[in-house]
């Protein structure tokens, strides 16, 4: 409970006591159950309307990373997705949860889709380092850490598999 609704109760009880009327007793009850439910509606149409908004802000975090792709920064943080976005981490953070991700993860699935599109077009014939720097990832080694852990298979093991077949986001 709340610490307002906690003081409205020490309130009413002290009313209570104050009156000694059972009647009163009752209308004191039926009140506060009233402006209970009264602030848990309006908990529930603030958590709702968080919700709606994280969706819509989920929707142009996709559009912008279709469009102008800033996962191909290194360098790319939550506070840059933020300042891009006109909104803060909560919203973002949030949006990212429903969808049982977080930040760096949803990035690195970009940059492993950008990754493997390389490998399927000219740029086959550049290194690994080379790869991972392009896809954004810091290094090669953070490149085949995201990997394994997201696909279960090496940089190597993926080059090696189809070469002609670009992979599209969902």
């Amino acid at each position: 409970m709340g610490l307002r609704l906690r003081m409205l109760s020490d309130y009413m009880v002290e009313k209570h006591r104050e009156s000694g009327a059972g009647v009163l007793r009752k209308r004191i009850k039926m009140k506060w159950i009233k402006e209970i439910k009264r602030r848990m509606g309006a908990k529930r149409r603030r958590r709702e309307d968080v919700v709606r908004r994280s969706n819509a802000y989920f929707e142009k975090m996709e559009k912008l990373m279709r469009e102008e792709r800033p996962y191909l920064d290194p360098e790319l943080t939550i506070g840059d997705m933020c300042r891009m976005l006109g909104t803060n981490r909560t919203y973002i953070s949030l949006s990212l949860s429903t969808r049982n991700t977080n930040f760096n993860r949803y990035v690195n699935g970009y940059r492993m889709w950008y990754m493997e599109n390389c490998l399927c077009e000219e740029k086959r014939s550049y290194g690994q380092e080379d790869i991972a720097v392009m896809s954004g990832f810091s290094n090669s080694r953070m490149m085949n850490r995201t990997l394994l852990r997201e696909r279960g298979k090496t940089y190597f093991e993926i080059k090696k598999g189809d070469k002609n077949t670009p992979v599209t986001k969902n």
